[in-house]
């Protein structure tokens, strides 16, 4: 369970990024991460998606 908060911020980054359209230096400033830690959940994210199809 302890990873439960980091999955949900991921799902928010995820959202922002697909649904809003937000770039990955508004999105890291948002949650006060780096640049290349947004561009790893997306990338993390669009690899798991992809897996199914």
């Amino acid at each position: 369970m302890a990873n439960r908060p980091k999955t949900e911020r991921n799902q928010k980054i995820w959202e922002y990024w697909d649904k809003k359209g937000w770039r990955q230096q508004s999105i890291a400033n948002k949650f006060q991460i780096t640049v290349g830690a947004v561009g790893m959940v997306l990338y993390r994210e669009r690899k798991r998606r992809n897996k199914g199809s």
